[in-house]
């Protein structure tokens, strides 16, 4: 009558191929080894365990059943009863005469059906910490580090062999003239007899060691950078510390963090998150009685019959909100500003309660690692939070007469200085308006004086243009008059001519007639 999370190896577990996720694959598995009493005890007849057969072939042409590679499927034993048999509890969908398909769970060993019962769910929830698009099967940390782990092995077992052979190097020597057992016996301080100094060639072998450290280096960031594990996450060197400011130390941890943070985000998201909703799936449907449990310290009634199959939940994966110094931080100035408005408005005011004031407590308990506040603090309760608040009020209207009087002349101080104050704002508003009042004035005498200018330099453009008319008019009257007289001086100049003509006219007639 519990629920029960078992871990199920990955060899025991199959799946469709074409599936992308346990919900929308058609067939899901677990093939495990279980013996003759384990079946009887869940249930089935004891006579049909009896009769089931104990080699299974599939197991064996499915690759390796056990980790380790061994098969002990057949064992002979003494008891029947332990001996082992291969059981799959299959999940599949089964089609009806509607030509629609229903979720099964089918029980099997050997070639007989055990069970055969119709589900609405699945018990089966995977964790894959790198996810891959379209696959179910994703990779793990291993995935991400075998090759590299196989060339740091392939480095060092060739660092190892170049130091063997930089200690104790090989040899040439000439044949005959050098005893070969002294030789082979690399002793250290032994004797070679030999016939011939130059019978023996060292042959010097370079050290690698200075290209191959280099090389180990670079293949642990690449792990670093694959997996998120690193030097940042067990602690930081010295030499990390020299003239790097505490932001940027920050920032290193915290991008050193991130692969993992990913990980912890994508196990809440899927498997875990999946994983309660089963929990909360199994619990509303089987347990048909009320359990006490204590929740906090304090003993709650659960019935799971009242409760709704789904809830609309969301997951809070508590990652990304700060370090443990910073929630403390954030914490302290909370604490700070209800402890002010506490201590200068009494617990009956309307932001924070005795409660509240409590639970902030409680934060800096449960970040310490500590579940269990209530061994510091009492719980305190929504009806003993407003009783403390009413007996707080009510004790503040019941305070001393000498109080009282105090508190009735500091309100008449305080009124008086405001009284004060909105007489002297009043008073800097008038002065205010009185000095816009004068700006407006000067503002218009000056439009006015400019206007009277204008006035002025029009009547004197007038001025300017009258006698420059009546000026224009003497010219045109002088002209006139000049062109009568010229015009008289012209005429007379013509008589005169036509005078002195006809005098010539005369004179030449009468000389004719003198003639």
């Amino acid at each position: 009558s519990k629920v029960k999370i078992e871990n199920v190896p990955t060899e025991e577990f199959l799946i469709d191929s074409m599936a992308t996720s346990i919900q929308d694959a058609r067939f899901v598995c677990q093939r495990s080894l279980v013996t003759r009493a384990e079946l009887v005890e869940l249930g089935y007849d004891k006579g049909t365990v009896e009769e089931l057969p104990l080699d299974d072939a599939n197991v064996t042409t499915m690759g390796d059943y056990r980790r380790d590679g061994s098969y002990n499927i057949g064992d002979e034993t003494s008891d029947k009863t332990q001996q082992l048999i291969t059981y799959y509890e299959c999940y599949l969908n089964v089609g009806d005469n509607n030509g629609e398909a229903t979720k099964h769970r089918i029980c099997y060993a050997g070639k007989t059906i055990l069970a055969d019962d119709e589900i609405d769910y699945v018990p089966f929830y995977s964790l894959c910490p790198f996810p891959i698009p379209h696959q179910f099967y994703g990779q793990s940390l291993a995935d991400r580090t075998m090759d590299l782990q196989f060339i740091k092995s392939t480095i060092t077992r060739q660092m190892l062999d170049n130091l063997y052979l930089t200690n104790n190097s090989r040899v040439g020597v000439v044949e005959g003239q050098v005893n070969i057992d002294d030789v082979l016996n690399s002793t250290a301080g032994g004797v070679i007899r030999m016939k011939n100094p130059a019978a023996i060639v060292p042959m010097t072998v370079q050290s690698s060691a200075a290209q191959s450290f280099p090389m180990l280096q670079y293949l642990d960031e690449v792990q670093s950078k694959r997996t998120g594990v690193n030097d940042m996450n067990q602690g930081l060197d010295a030499n990390v510390l020299q003239n790097v400011s505490a932001t940027a130390i920050a920032t290193m941890t915290a991008q050193s963090q991130g692969k993992l943070e990913l990980m912890a985000r994508i196990f809440a998201d899927t498997g875990v998150k999946e994983l309660m909703q089963g929990i909360l799936h199994l619990v509303c449907k089987y347990q048909d009685k009320e359990r006490m449990l204590l929740i906090a310290g304090n003993p709650v009634t659960i019935d799971p019959t009242e409760w709704k199959n789904l809830y609309n939940v969301s997951i809070n994966v508590g990652l990304g909100n700060g370090g443990t110094d910073e929630k403390i931080g954030m914490l302290q100035m909370v604490l700070a500003k209800q402890e002010m408005i506490i201590q200068q408005y009494g617990l009956g005011n309307p932001l924070v309660d005795i409660k509240q004031y409590r639970d902030t407590l409680a934060k800096f308990i449960n970040i310490s690692g500590m579940r269990d506040d209530a061994q510091f603090l009492k719980e305190i309760t929504d009806e003993q939070s407003q009783q403390m608040a009413q007996q707080a009020q009510q004790s503040a209207n019941q305070s001393p007469p000498e109080v009282q009087a105090a508190e009735a002349i500091a309100k008449a101080e305080m009124e008086k200085a405001q009284m004060k104050q909105q007489t002297d704002a009043q008073k800097n508003e008038l002065e205010m308006q009185k000095a816009m009042m004068k700006v407006q004035m000067e503002e218009q005498h000056l439009a006015l004086k400019a206007k009277e200018q204008q006035i002025e330099a029009a009547r004197d453009l007038l001025k300017v243009e009258t006698e420059r008319a009546k000026l224009e008019a003497d010219i045109s009257a002088k002209e006139v008059e000049l062109a009568i007289k010229m015009k008289e001086v012209d005429n007379k100049e013509e008589d005169n001519d036509m005078k002195t003509v006809l005098s010539a006219v005369d004179k030449m007639a009468k000389a004719n007639n003198a003639a």
